[in-house]
């Protein structure tokens, strides 16, 4: 038998939009389905993801290109103010202690088709292709590995300096390690 509580808790569970319209008054479905849009001109109305009028997203490849930065705002401090804490004292800061900690930003611009293939801190977050001017940056705490299909037609940055080209000419590039002290193979 249901107690009040249980009722109470499965209705939160259950709970639907109050609106079953948009704001302009368009009724929405709970699914819709491929009869749904057979009237609607695909490339003018919804188009591909990165594709004007944008209603599927304004990047292509969606967001599996961008890590999602970590920062919380807070009130703004004088540099001054904040005490450096490096790595091994993290756990040894009192509480009241800000802790200032550097990650490490990459960008890479594409002067030629290439596919590229990156891991953050050891761990894969993206493996796509890069057309002439594409460019695509990524947050590491300590690392990034890279492989390139065509290395001179990469240019890396590090916290917006320039590093080089991933390699020379149109060779294949596999585990190239940048870290904040560099590019190394």
């Amino acid at each position: 038998m249901a107690t009040e509580a249980d009722n109470k808790k499965n209705s939160g569970y259950y709970e639907k939009a109050r609106r079953q319209e948009t704001w302009s008054g368009i009724p929405v479905k709970p699914v819709y389905q491929p009869g749904d849009i057979k009237d609607i001109d695909y490339a003018k109305r919804i188009a591909d993801p990165g594709s004007f009028p944008y209603t599927r997203g304004i990047y292509n490849d969606m967001y599996r290109g961008r890590l999602w930065s970590r920062r919380q705002p807070s009130e703004p401090v004088a540099t001054s103010e904040v005490p450096v804490v490096t790595e091994p004292a993290r756990e040894a800061a009192p509480e009241d202690t800000m802790i200032e900690w550097h990650r490490l930003e990459l960008m890479a611009v594409a002067k030629e088709r290439t596919w590229v293939r990156v891991a953050v801190d050891g761990t894969p977050v993206s493996d796509l292709t890069l057309e002439p001017g594409d460019r695509r940056r990524w947050e590491a705490d300590e690392s990034f590995e890279l492989d390139v299909g065509n290395g001179g037609a990469l240019e890396l940055y590090l916290d917006g300096e320039f590093l080089g080209t991933a390699g020379m000419g149109r060779r294949l590039v596999e585990g190239l390690v940048v870290t904040e002290a560099g590019m190394s193979q």
